[in-house]
């Protein structure tokens, strides 16, 4: 069985899966994601965003959510501070699957204590499908108690978050699942 209480802090590509059992057993596309997820990644691949939206759209289709339905019409909640747009860019509309483009709500805080508020806010709506959220470095507002409030909020409100933690070290926090993005080489064809 699943366990999501487990942390985990390894680089994890989807070839090491593969050839690892223990790996496979601990998370592979279609398991159910946890409610607090963080993503460590540089600013300079643009993979956090990718791989926070591959994992919140593997989480609804694990869930059973059809995303062409009308009866699933929820939003998504995108939220960025300042240092986060300059380094990332905004989300790119016309580049998310057409059944989310228009089901896009973007936040631009102008600071990571505006971001962590926007996001806190966010999980406590259920009419939201997810929340993403990119902050840069490690910022003194993002300590374990305000990890732990994102965490509280999203499991009593059951909307997944999905931090992008940008240029950021590893440091204390209660987020669920935490993963570490490294882009790589495609393989010789």
């Amino acid at each position: 069985e699943h366990n999501r209480n487990i942390r985990y802090n390894i680089p994890i590509r989807m070839n090491q899966i593969a050839l690892n059992p223990d790996l496979a057993a601990r998370w592979r596309p279609g398991l159910p994601p946890a409610r607090h997820n963080e993503i460590f990644a540089s600013s300079a691949e643009a993979g956090g965003a990718a791989m926070a939206l591959a994992l919140a759209l593997d989480g609804m289709r694990a869930e059973g959510t059809d995303l062409n339905s009308s009866h699933d019409a929820r939003n998504i909640l995108w939220v960025q501070d300042k240092a986060a747009i300059r380094l990332a860019g905004r989300p790119y509309r016309p580049g998310f699957p057409p059944e989310l483009r228009a089901r896009l709500i973007h936040v631009a805080a102008k600071t990571p204590e505006d971001a962590l508020f926007a996001l806190e806010e966010g999980l406590r709506c259920r009419d939201l499908a997810f929340v993403i959220g990119e902050i840069t470095g490690n910022p003194k507002a993002l300590g374990f108690t305000v990890s732990r409030r994102l965490s509280v909020a999203a499991e009593k409100h059951g909307v997944p978050l999905f931090l992008i933690r940008l240029d950021a070290q590893r440091d204390l926090s209660s987020a669920r699942m935490r993963w570490q993005m490294h882009s790589t080489a495609s393989p010789p064809s």
